[in-house]
């Protein structure tokens, strides 16, 4: 399991990170989360599970958000991913493979 921290700092990249995963491990990471801006600009993440967004109040400091729908710039990002966490899923379950 990763956890990518600190998305809004400079210079973080997290398409870097997972594609290191799989470039250096070999790996076939099972993303969850994209996040939503970089940098100065992070605000929130798109939940790949239940395929909507996280929006963070800027005056609670994260400590409240909201959801909302998946940006229109991140929608079809947000589909490839998620249709790549299905996949991994199902392929662990053979009934489920047949299924799909």
């Amino acid at each position: 399991m990763c956890f990518v921290n600190k998305l809004d700092r400079t210079g973080a990249d997290f398409y870097f990170c997972v594609n290191s995963i799989i470039e250096r491990l070999g790996a076939k990471p099972a993303v969850l989360y994209l996040p939503i801006g970089v940098e100065g600009g992070f605000k929130g993440l798109v939940d790949l599970v239940e395929n909507r967004a996280i929006i963070w109040l800027e005056e609670s400091l994260g400590a409240k958000f909201e959801y909302q729908d998946i940006p229109a710039d991140m929608v079809e990002k947000a589909a490839k991913y998620r249709n790549d966490l299905i996949e991994l899923a199902v392929e662990q379950d053979d009934e489920a493979m047949e299924a799909r």
